[in-house]
């Protein structure tokens, strides 16, 4: 294969070396028309160099190309090369020229047949492309799982779903143990896909704790904590060891709201070893969220100086002071909290110390900037600058953000939100009678999610007369 060097004792050039700054004056000699001699890694490496790291190199890449094709015209390397180029430039034609010229050098090169597969993705011939991949696999000795992946994917385009689930499972068994897979794998495919193809795996070996800790991760993606803490359970009894694998416990504990047993498994994350900052931290935001803010703001006054985690030490030490009514306190962290990361949650908080302060001209500015970034979590900001402006009984603003939750929404149907929204509209210009009506209408739909909408708005909202007087009708 065109990958071996001619010598395989021959010394690697590395870039910056003196032998890499000596080529490339020889390189300069030659094109001014002295005579050298470049063995073809020499050639490999000049290419690499002009083409990848020099700026305006690719005309001296291509003069390298025509040596390499002249001298060693049994190499598939130039040809490759040659293709590359053509491929940056959009020109399909001319790369498949290359590619099928290296292919009969050698056929079933896997580098080969993914660039082939590429081009005839390009041209919209998919059956091409697939079978590019299939005949390399078939003569490939190893296993290639870029080859897999990209015939995985071309699978899920000829929706042939079970043939494409069956052979991501063969790429996750395989490659389960290559560093940072999990991440590798969760970028490529959808998670629902992944996680099929690990309930296959995990039908065959029920015990390998690395696909447990991966359903894990993906069902973290999903936001589904209750699956995710059942799949980190069964990876953690299988080696209960690993750190990693408390504190995922940790976290699933926390997002279901069961703080007491999240703060267990973050002590012991980090007995096992795991980053201690990060699960003091953790316990913090436990701690704020079982209302011991004492305790949280003491665990955290001692990473102020922890730069990687300083946006989560600034928030949460502004979340405890806010909550125990010391707005004034919790300002100059929370403002630090929100330069720091453009955070909806951060310019949420900040726009509740600046309305217990009755700084209103800034929580209207601080409501502007968050505008730009409530796409992150529509719901979350509506929810929480509607019930700021409710209690502001500031009418304007409370019709400008139902008027925006509906462009967001794109929907010809209102949301529930938004029909709480324009209830809660009703009710501050007065019609008592309509809002009513309108909320009851609300409740119809989801009882359980009208409370919550109403909760994160304004908790005062719950022991409205007339909210529990319709709460009782359902």
């Amino acid at each position: 294969m065109w990958e071996e060097n001619e010598e395989e004792d021959e010394e690697l050039i590395i870039p910056g070396s003196e032998k890499a700054l000596s080529l490339i004056d020889s390189f300069a000699s030659w094109d001014l028309g002295a005579s050298v001699y470049f063995s073809e890694s020499e050639l490999e490496f000049l290419f690499h160099h002009f083409y990848y790291y020099e700026a305006d190199g690719e005309e001296n890449a291509l003069k390298v190309i025509e040596k390499g094709l002249t001298v060693f015209p049994l190499s598939g390397f130039f040809q490759i090369c040659m293709a590359k180029v053509h491929m940056d430039k959009d020109e399909i034609d001319s790369a498949l020229e290359n590619l099928n010229k290296a292919s009969l050098l050698d056929p079933y090169n896997p580098e080969l047949a993914l660039m082939l597969s590429e081009c005839y993705e390009e041209k919209e011939d998919l059956e091409k492309a697939y079978q590019a991949l299939l005949e390399a696999d078939e003569h490939n000795a190893g296993f290639n799982a870029d080859l897999q992946i990209r015939m995985v994917s071309l699978l899920f385009e000829f929706e042939k779903r079970e043939q494409a689930i069956q052979k991501l499972a063969v790429i996750i068994e395989n490659e389960i143990d290559s560093e940072d897979f999990g991440s590798y794998v969760a970028f490529t495919f959808d998670t629902e896909d992944l996680i099929d193809a690990l309930e296959i795996l995990l039908e065959k070996n029920p015990f390998n704790h690395k696909l447990w800790a991966l359903k894990g991760n993906n069902y973290t993606y999903l936001k589904d904590w209750e699956s995710a803490l059942n799949a980190f359970e069964y990876a953690f009894y299988l080696n209960e060891k690993n750190g990693n694998y408390m504190f995922m416990l940790g976290v699933c504990n926390k997002e279901l709201g069961y703080f007491s047993g999240a703060k267990k498994y973050f002590g012991e994350a980090a007995e096992a070893g795991y980053k201690k900052e990060e699960c003091v931290i953790e316990t913090a935001i436990c701690m704020n969220r079982m209302g011991d803010f004492l305790q949280a703001r003491f665990l955290l006054q001692n990473l102020l100086t922890d730069q990687e985690h300083i946006f989560e030490v600034y928030f949460e030490i502004g979340f405890a002071y806010l909550h125990q009514g010391e707005a004034g306190k919790a300002l100059p962290y929370l403002e630090k909290a929100a330069d720091e990361t453009l955070s909806l949650q951060a310019y949420v908080l900040l726009a509740e110390a600046y309305y217990k302060l009755d700084e209103i001209d800034k929580l209207v500015n601080i409501f502007e900037k968050s505008l730009e970034i409530c796409q992150m979590d529509s719901d979350f900001f509506f929810c929480h600058f509607f019930g700021i402006f409710y209690r502001l009984d500031d009418i304007e603003k409370m019709r400008f953000i139902a008027q925006y939750e509906t462009v967001e929404n794109k929907s010809e149907t209102p949301s529930l939100l938004h029909m709480v929204m324009q209830a809660l509209i009703t009710k501050s210009i007065g019609h008592s009678k309509q809002y009513q009506v309108d909320m009851i209408n609300c409740f119809i739909l989801d009882p359980e999610e009208v409370l919550h909408i109403l909760e994160t708005m304004d908790e005062d909202l719950l022991y409205d007369p007339q909210i529990i007087s319709i709460k009782e009708l359902f």
